[in-house]
């Protein structure tokens, strides 16, 4: 049997955590709306994986990545919906 992972899907768009959850119905999917709510769940536990929107309503993912999880030994995974290839590269 697989052991559920622990993601944390840090995305504004509800429609897309919708989408999230859905594709990843068989493990345990937190959600963050802000990078704010981000913080606090990464303060309370551990995730196997983070899903990172680059486009935060309350600040820039890319920033975000670099200041509050740069130190931390997990995957993260960068979303973005924007056509920037600059900032597609940078992640």
């Amino acid at each position: 049997m697989t052991q559920l992972k622990k993601i944390l899907a840090i995305e504004d768009s509800a429609e897309i955590q919708v989408l999230i959850e859905g594709t990843l119905d068989s493990h345990v999917v937190t959600q963050a709306m802000t990078l704010a709510a981000a913080r606090k769940h990464l303060a309370a536990a551990t995730f196997d994986l983070i899903l990172l929107d680059i486009h935060m309503p309350d600040g820039d993912g890319l920033e975000f990545f670099e200041q509050a999880l740069a130190n931390k030994v997990v995957p993260v995974f960068f979303l973005t919906s924007r056509k920037d290839i600059d900032r597609k590269v940078k992640a």
